[in-house]
């Protein structure tokens, strides 16, 4: 099969540091191409992959994360090739469901943030543009506001256990590790730290403050906490 990967133009894949959904997406590509299909990923030149690489931006252009035009210079180097493919699976955000409405081969959009407030409203009106893009959900909890979304697989984000071995013993310490960001949960780590009495070490990655300041720092006067990250 000709399989498309359309990976967020931000980070490298597989990321050096932060880049929850590029480690998704290594994962994807190599293990749809260990299967024998025929993948192309679409991502940023310094990126690597068993899968043919196809880029724009020679490295990852990480200080524009969040500028429109990027995104939609990387998006639309997939979907103007869109007849060289039996199918796309776009993980690189809302912007390319209305790309991928206007094209022939099928499209489907993995969600891979929340769909409260704004996010779900603009689903819902992409649905409207592009009804025959179909959405893969990471959960199925995910789809609870919006569930008449056109969901067409659910599919959990997978992990290597090679990387991550699984270990009989009990450690001595949590792990946050994730992007500071309210709906990441951090506070809800520290909640169980203290709940357990367990030392909680917290790895966050803060691009945005956008965490409540109100919540975390209340929780964290309590001892037993440190903290490891970049800003």
């Amino acid at each position: 099969m000709r399989i498309a990967i359309l990976s967020p133009v931000w980070f490298a894949v597989p990321p050096s540091g932060y880049g929850g959904i590029e480690w998704i997406v290594s994962l994807l590509a190599d293990g749809l191409a260990d299967a024998g299909h025929d993948v192309t990923l679409f991502a940023s030149g310094d990126s690597h992959s068993k899968a043919m690489l196809s880029y724009v931006f020679e490295q990852a252009p990480s200080e524009q994360i969040g500028k429109s035009l990027p995104d939609l210079r990387h998006a639309l180097a997939c979907f103007d090739r869109a007849g060289d493919f039996d199918v796309i699976n776009d993980h690189s955000g809302p912007l390319s469901i209305a790309l991928g409405g206007l094209v022939s081969t099928p499209v489907l959009h993995t969600l891979h943030g929340p769909l409260d407030g704004d996010p779900g409203r603009v689903y819902e009106g992409l649905a409207q543009l592009a009804p025959d893009v179909g959405l893969i959900s990471i959960s199925l909890n995910q789809r609870r506001p919006k569930p008449e979304l056109n969901w067409a697989g659910n599919c959990p984000n997978a992990l290597d256990l090679q990387l991550y071995p699984c270990k009989p013993h009990r450690g001595d310490y949590l792990l946050f590790l994730g992007r500071m960001s309210s709906d990441k949960g951090a506070h809800r780590a520290i909640w169980v730290a203290k709940e357990t009495g367990l030392p909680l070490k917290l790895a966050p990655m803060a691009r945005r403050s956008s965490c409540s300041r109100t919540r975390v720092p209340r929780c964290s006067r309590s001892s037993g906490k440190s903290r490891s990250g970049s800003s």
